[in-house]
């Protein structure tokens, strides 16, 4: 597997554990009645089996988009919702929801995906944000911001949140979303699970590059570096040493 592919995956990994990145509520088959959900007043007994009565207490949910669409879709009440297993894959939910970690239950549950296409996700500093990891049937996906890389200086993405306040590429695309940051400097040592790099940066081959402008002329690359596109046709691109080139 490649280095971006595995970079990949865990940005939907960790959009998903770390960052609080879903926000719905699951679909009831009980017989409880929308009334009672609102009143908060469900309890476990009167769930079936493999449901828990649950008012979402999810980690780290404070300025994630997802969470901000939760929140506007009154999806905090207590409702029975499906009990499953974060490992499996793929997902026992039922189609069109996804199992998200809830931190009082330190358990998974089944909730309501928020996203088909990327225009579920509305816009960010009039960029459109992205619809990732809908693969369980319709709106299964979740929202990631979306950011342009090459405003990210000083340590800071001006388009992310403090939490997600780095940017990067999604796949072989010309998409970049905003992510957990890290340490790491230019060319210091990056890997996909524990040394992320500080924002303006792109891990590629475990080491941190720092972005750039295939445009700009001359590059603001440092000495001894060269800007080099992703892939052909993207105008974002990052630095790195001479050398490595072919």
């Amino acid at each position: 597997m490649t280095s971006k592919k595995k970079r990949f995956l865990f940005v939907l990994f960790s959009l998903v554990l770390i960052n609080c990145t879903i926000d719905y509520s699951i679909n009831n088959s009980n017989k409880q009645t929308k009334s009672k959900f609102q009143k908060l007043d469900c309890k476990d007994e009167d769930c079936p089996t493999s449901q828990k009565c649950v008012t979402l207490s999810l980690e780290n949910c404070e300025d994630d988009i997802n969470c901000t669409l939760f929140r506007t879709r009154n999806n905090l009440q207590a409702q029975c919702r499906q009990l499953c297993n974060m490992n499996r894959q793929p997902t026992t939910c039922p189609t069109s929801m996804r199992c998200v970690y809830e931190k009082n239950l330190q358990a998974g549950v089944c909730l309501n995906g928020l996203c088909d296409k990327d225009n579920d996700c509305g816009t960010n500093n009039k960029l459109t944000n992205k619809c990732l990891d809908n693969n369980n049937g319709f709106k299964s996906g979740i929202c990631a911001l979306s950011c342009d890389p090459l405003q990210c200086a000083s340590n800071k993405c001006p388009d992310c949140p403090n939490k997600l306040n780095a940017c990067e590429i999604i796949g072989q695309t010309n998409n970049f979303i905003c992510i957990q940051p890290g340490e790491s400097a230019s060319f210091e040592p990056c890997n996909i699970e524990n040394a992320f790099c500080q924002p303006g940066h792109f891990c590629f081959q475990e080491k941190c590059l720092p972005y750039c402008n295939i445009k700009q002329n001359p590059t603001t690359c440092p000495a001894n570096t060269t800007c080099r596109p992703f892939f052909d046709g993207c105008d974002v691109g990052f630095c790195e040493f001479i050398t490595q080139l072919p």
